[in-house]
């Protein structure tokens, strides 16, 4: 799978100098997501969403996000699921 921790700290750093740096922000939740680290992924896609509403690719990674975790938030799945279709299914 690779150094995903230097990939990390390569992001951070990037964030250190562009805090609103969507790809970077995205980039850390989805390795957060892939080490089963959901709150922390949920946090990073939150993110994102303040800067960048629309975002249906976000949109579908907070559902994933959600999705497999036991938390209260895990019935929102759904909601996320179906706010993502219409945003990046538009023809």
């Amino acid at each position: 799978m690779g150094d995903v921790e230097s990939a990390i700290g390569a992001y951070q750093r990037a964030l250190s100098f562009s805090p609103n740096c969507v790809p970077a922000m995205a980039a850390i939740g989805h390795i957060l997501r892939i080490k089963d680290q959901y709150p922390a992924a949920v946090d990073f896609f939150n993110k994102i969403l303040r800067i960048e509403p629309n975002d249906g690719e976000t949109w579908s990674s907070l559902g994933r996000s959600y999705r497999p975790s036991s938390s209260p938030e895990h019935t929102s799945s759904r909601r996320y699921f179906d706010l993502h279709a219409p945003l990046c299914c538009q023809p």
